[in-house]
């Protein structure tokens, strides 16, 4: 054969090779090379000269010739799955919803693990040779803590924003754990959060261990600077938005609240943006003045934008924190708004503690106060 056709089958070979990953980040030998593909040393140099000029290898002194990872047209998403003995319901919603909302500049990619921590670490390594711009995990949890935490360490280091999802314990594979005490989950989250992940879960625990965890990391937030007033909406279930805000302004009166003095803070606990706008609306009809209006609820930036609620009125601060973010249900939609914002904003969740908890409504299709334009 001709050098020059030997020459160019080599370089395609190779091109093919570096692409499917065979080499890893560094290419062999020439000696290795010439012996793989049988060939002469002159045809791979002459092959590796040319994918040195058009970018796919990187010939660094002492070290040798570095595979490129060139970046992909497409921004991509990774999505860890752990596999389940029948068909996830949750699964195909979740796909589905990524594919219907992502622009078409990103692209999922989606590993399953069999639900061993082996698996999920070596799914985890063919993720992200793709260079990914976020990822959607499924840990497998064992003692309290995620098996292969070292990794995701080291990925969320790296700047891939990560998202940890966590279901009911029904739809756990085996080899994982999950706990349905508050007490155990509460730490568990905890930990997980205190690394920098963004944890959505369904809860499986009583309403009222609920609250508990919830005021809790509401007060957290705000360590030396904590609620003056604290009031509870859970059980406010009306779509009429008078009635509620008619129970809102009750609850208020019952507290006694005169003029509040500068910097005063009022919670609300399981306010979606309607509770927000009704508390607001409650506080305004009662008088009350100088006060921050802090939720651990979601909020639609323009609903906010109609009504003229305004950032001094509500404080968005506690938006920028990592969250620990407990939901019936709808994790999809939710969490890739979430992940969608962090990529966009190239948003760090690299963050320690105090942490704030978010609750949801579950047909809520909310995107985080952070977007608002007071930023």
């Amino acid at each position: 054969m001709p050098d020059k056709l030997k020459f160019e089958e080599v370089e395609e070979r190779l091109q093919s090779d570096i692409k499917r990953g065979v080499f890893g980040d560094k290419l062999p030998s020439t000696r290795l090379l010439a012996e793989r593909y049988n060939v002469s040393k002159t045809s791979i140099d002459r092959a590796i000269a040319e994918l040195r000029a058009s970018g796919d290898i990187e010939t660094i002194s002492r070290v040798g010739n570095i595979i490129r990872k060139k970046r992909s047209k497409y921004s991509i998403v990774g999505l860890l799955w752990p596999q389940m003995n029948s068909p996830s319901a949750l699964f195909h919603e979740t796909v589905d919803e990524i594919h219907r909302t992502l622009p078409e500049s990103y692209t999922l990619l989606t590993q399953t693990y069999t639900g061993s921590a082996e698996s999920e670490r070596a799914c985890l390594q063919k993720l992200l040779d793709h260079n990914l711009q976020g990822l959607f995990a499924f840990p497998v949890i064992e003692h309290d803590r995620p098996v292969n935490r070292d990794l995701y360490e080291k990925i969320i280091r790296t700047g891939v924003k990560t998202v940890f999802l966590m279901r009911d314990v029904r739809e756990l594979p085996a080899a994982s754990i999950y706990y349905d005490n508050a007490s155990l989950i509460e730490a568990h989250f905890t930990k997980l959060a205190s690394y920098g992940a963004q944890v959505f879960v369904h809860l499986s625990f009583a309403d009222h261990e609920v609250e508990r965890i919830r005021k809790r990391y509401f007060q957290m937030r705000y360590g030396d600077s904590p609620l003056h007033y604290w009031i509870d909406l859970a059980e406010i279930r009306r779509d009429n938005w008078k009635i509620v805000i008619d129970e809102i302004r009750e609850r208020i009166s019952a507290l006694h609240i005169a003029d509040a003095h500068p910097g005063m803070r009022i919670g609300f606990s399981c306010a979606n943006d309607l509770y927000v706008y009704a508390a607001w609306r409650a506080l305004t009809d009662s008088g009350i003045q100088n006060y921050k209006l802090l939720s651990d609820g979601w909020l639609r930036t323009e609903l906010l934008d109609f009504f003229g609620i305004t950032p001094s009125e509500i404080d968005m601060s506690v938006f920028n924190y990592p969250t620990l973010s407990f939901r019936a249900d709808d994790i999809g939609r939710l969490s890739l708004e979430r992940m969608r914002f962090m990529i966009d904003h190239n948003e760090t969740i690299i963050e320690s503690l105090p942490l704030a908890v978010y609750f949801m409504d579950a047909d809520s299709q909310k995107i985080p106060a952070s977007n608002k334009r007071s930023e």
